[in-house]
């Protein structure tokens, strides 16, 4: 008789805390016979704590797919397989989709242990209202890169949830002070942990309190909806073209001035009605 196979579970760990690990995680890596980790040395740490005694293999970005066979040998022969990543759930801004895309592809059962969460997290206590947000995952290392980024969001009607490492924060809040301005941001640091920091400050005096000393940690940052005061380009319609018409055949002001005058009323850069003028001018002579 044909053994059933066993489950894939994806499992969601602490991000600083090991007290914060669930009821069910701790049942499903007890049913596990093999546990893969993005780093052994993590998991064997939180496992200890638990008192759960499991053979660990490594399984990080640059390994994952070299253990699909072994993983896929271990599953089908109907044994239950674990996967962590180093803190929260594995495939966000962390390895594992690559693995968990693959195994789908055999046809093996993947289900969920969900768990604690940077982001939620820090929206949790930020005092930013969440309906809805954006999550950004690590900031990009290239400066223009991160200036790309940065014009991405800026003008979003819903907050920001974004990752830096330590080393890099001082140079990206400057960044963001010079295209976003002097926003109020919500700044965790080592959130669940001992030295735990949670701070709801300007852009500006955050970087000055900062300026001293060395940063450590993980940091999560969370911006609020950033307001824009740049009016959106209205597009140049048939009935925009026939107001000009009609206003050219009753011409009481230079082509410049009306530019200017309906650059206003249209939301549209002079330089475009400049143009627009003269080409229907061009149009009206022939």
């Amino acid at each position: 008789m044909k053994k059933d196979k066993g489950i894939f579970y994806v499992v969601a760990t602490p991000i600083g805390n090991l007290k914060d690990i669930s009821l069910r995680a701790i049942e499903t890596l007890k049913s596990c016979s093999i546990i893969a980790a993005e780093d052994t040395r993590r998991a064997s740490k939180l496992l200890n704590f638990l008192e759960i005694r499991a053979k660990i293999i490594s399984c990080h970005e640059y390994n994952e797919l070299k253990r699909l066979n072994f993983i896929l040998e271990t599953v089908n022969s109907g044994k239950n397989v674990c996967y962590l990543t180093d803190a929260g759930s594995p495939g966000i801004s962390d390895p594992g989709a690559k693995l968990v895309s693959a195994l789908r592809r055999e046809g093996i059962n993947i289900l969920p242990v969900p768990g604690p969460s940077a982001v939620s997290c820090a929206l949790s206590v930020s005092g930013i209202r969440a309906n809805a947000y954006f999550f950004g995952g690590f900031l990009p290392t290239k400066d223009n890169e991160k200036r790309q980024f940065f014009k991405f969001i800026k003008g979003m009607n819903i907050p920001v949830v974004i990752f830096e490492a330590p080393h890099r924060l001082k140079e990206s809040l400057r960044l963001m002070l010079e295209l976003l301005g002097d926003i109020e941001i919500f700044f965790a640091r080592e959130m669940t942990k001992r030295f735990e920091e949670y701070q709801l400050i300007p852009l500006s005096v955050l970087l000055k309190s900062l300026e001293s000393k060395e940063v450590k940690g993980e940091i999560t940052l969370v911006l609020p909806p950033i307001k824009t005061n740049a009016k959106k380009e209205a597009e140049v319609t048939e009935e925009i073209k026939e107001i000009l018409k009609v206003i050219l055949g009753k011409k009481e002001m230079g082509t410049k001035a009306l530019s200017k005058m309906f650059s206003k009323v249209f939301s549209i850069p002079s330089g475009k009605i400049y143009e627009l003028l003269l080409e229907l001018e061009r149009e009206t002579e022939n």
